[in-house]
Parts: C-alpha cells; structure tokens; sequence
C-alpha cells in the first residue's frame, strides 16, 4: 500500500522515486478540500460494481493528492475528473495508492462524521480485497521441480558397487552437487590404520555399513583444532571421546558439531554408505583460473 497525504503535508519527490516504479505519481495538489464541519465536501460516491468497495458507496475523503497513471497502473475509483485511488500489478504482486492516509479513527468510529459516510464499512472492504490479493498470489505458487533425477538402487547393486571398488580406499558419489543439502555416497577403505579427527559446523553424518569393521570414536573435545577450510575442522586426535566397533548393517548418526575419527579394525577392510545432511544448499564451484 502506497498512502500519501496531500501537497503541503507530505514529502513528494522521494516518495515518487518510489511509486514510479510501479507507474503511479503523487501529484502536488490538494483535492476535496473541506471548509469546518463541511463534510459533504469531502465526499466521494463509489460507482455500482467497484472491483474493492461492495458495501460501501459514499466515502469521506479529505484533502488528497490526485494521481498520475502510467504504464500497468489503472484507477478503480474516479471523482471530479480525478485518478483518487489505483492499483498495479507488479511481478506477484499488486500494489494500492491513494494520496491519503485516510482511515484515522475519527473517520471510521461514526462519532465524527454523519451517519450516511461509510468509511467503516468501506476499511473492511479494502482490508478484504487486500487480502484477496494476498491469497491470489499464494494460490499462484507452484511445487518446485527436481534438481537432480532419483536414484533407485537394488541391495544387489549397491553390493556389486562396493566389491567394485574393493582393493583401494575410495569413494563413489550416488547423489550431491551443487544446490542439494544432501550428499550420498559409497565408501570403502581398503587399508585405514590412522586417521585424522574432524568435526563439520554445518553438516551432519549418517553411516550405514556395509561390510568389514572399524573402530570409531564419538565426542569429547579436538585437541588443538584447526580450520582447514571454513567450518571444517580437523586435528591429530580426540580427548575424552568413547570408541566403539562398528561392523556390518550397524546404523551411527553423527550430529554437526561431533568430534569423530574412525580407522579400520586390525586386519579389517571397511566399507559403509556416508549421507551427509548440509545446513546449507552447496554452492557451485567456482570456475578455475586460467
């Protein structure tokens, strides 16, 4: 809602930097002027089949500025020659102007003004249309559209995936990328005898393993932590975390902000999926410099 008042009491030229975006202008004049208690000077009579004003058909409008239309902008009430109010679409939305502030409480409490003004009647008849639009654009809103296809994987194809990849410590990316805020991937470690210890500020870790075992320490603090790239932490070892074995189809969910480190079990291999939940959707790579 763009409200101004009239010329003399409001400050214009910024106020149409504004409403020109939207095609409306705010013209420096001073309409319907009313003399005392003169108050059918200040009237305007709403025409049969107003797109906002169902009940109301008499208002009392005091000293306005008229408005200047262009482009999408259009009038929905007309006085005395005059553009009074007027809307315009713009992206989504709509926008409504009027050169007044028009609804104080003197002139909808029926204390003030003669009984056959309806501004009452007629604040509720734009409080209703506003939130018509309102609904209009929340009705225009659609489901998004997948970023990334699906993925279907077979317990059988998931097992072929991993014995492809046994005999290397390596890791097969099912899902991730740029502007997804989840990371699935396979991982096998042939031989991981050390490790270092890591705790993610913005992501979360869920391990599901697959086959092997390994020795996993959860908690406690990182001793002398460092960023090695932001929110990524890393350091030779935990204080004062708990081990555990963890071995096939065992289930572990590692909340952001967990020191963890994991090697494999002595003479073990150790393969599991990793899921990693981002706070965040990741951002694209930045391109490489040339």
């Amino acid at each position: 809602m763009l409200l101004s008042n009239d010329f003399g009491n409001a400050e214009f030229d910024h106020f149409n930097n504004l409403a020109k975006e939207f095609g409306i202008e705010f013209n420096k004049d001073n309409k319907n002027l009313v003399q005392n208690n003169q108050f059918e000077q200040g009237k305007v009579v709403v025409p049969k089949n107003n797109e906002i004003f169902k009940t109301a058909n008499k208002l009392y409008l005091k000293e306005i500025s008229s408005l200047k239309l262009s482009g999408n902008a259009r009038s929905v009430l007309d006085w005395n020659g005059d553009k009074v109010m007027a809307v315009s679409k713009y992206g989504k939305g709509t926008v409504y102007a009027l050169g007044d502030p028009w609804l104080y409480n003197e002139y909808v409490d029926g204390r003030k003004l003669p009984a056959d003004f309806q501004n009452f009647a007629a604040a509720n008849d734009l409080s209703f249309w506003l939130l018509k639009q309102a609904n209009t654009v929340s009705q225009t809103r659609q489901p998004s559209e997948p970023i990334r296809a699906f993925v279907v994987r077979t317990g059988q194809s998931v097992a072929d995936l991993e014995k492809s990849i046994n005999g290397e410590n390596k890791v097969v990316d099912l899902i991730g990328g740029a502007g997804m805020q989840t990371r699935v991937a396979i991982q096998h470690d042939e031989t991981r005898d050390s490790a270092t210890a890591e705790l993610h500020d913005e992501s979360d870790d869920v391990y599901y393993v697959l086959e092997g075992s390994a020795e996993l320490t959860l908690g406690g603090k990182l001793e002398n932590p460092r960023e090695a790239t932001p929110g990524e932490w890393k350091s030779e070892k935990i204080i004062g975390g708990e081990t555990f074995t963890i071995k096939k189809d065992d289930l572990i969910v590692v909340p952001r902000g967990t020191p963890h480190q994991r090697v494999n079990s002595k003479g073990k291999t150790f393969s599991l999926i990793l899921i990693k939940i981002f706070a965040e959707p990741l951002p694209a790579p930045k391109p490489k410099s040339e």
